[in-house]
């Protein structure tokens, strides 16, 4: 998969900004991108009651997670965990 550093920045200050990313915001692809990029998606996943659908089980829906979070589509359900007026701890079911 390929990302201009622009997107791949943007990916990176999303996670941060929720907690899921604490690296540097370089660009750069490395391990702690890769779990916070999962964590994230476990996350939305857990918590959005199945209003966000992800496929992390493709390359394909790994790239549309990834592009839409360069895109800043979870930016309402991230900002949630930044401010802390979304139980991590409560399931999303």
């Amino acid at each position: 998969m390929q990302f201009p550093p622009a997107e791949r920045r943007a990916m990176q200050e999303e996670l941060a900004r929720a907690g899921f990313y604490g690296g540097n915001l370089n660009a750069s692809w490395g391990a702690e991108f890769a779990v916070g990029l999962f964590g994230a998606a476990d996350f939305l996943f857990a918590t959005t009651r199945g209003q966000v659908k992800l496929d992390m089980s493709s390359a394909e829906g790994i790239e549309d997670f990834m592009r839409d979070l360069a895109d800043r589509a979870y930016s309402e359900w991230l900002e949630e965990v930044e401010t802390g007026s979304r139980d991590e701890a409560e399931p999303g079911f």
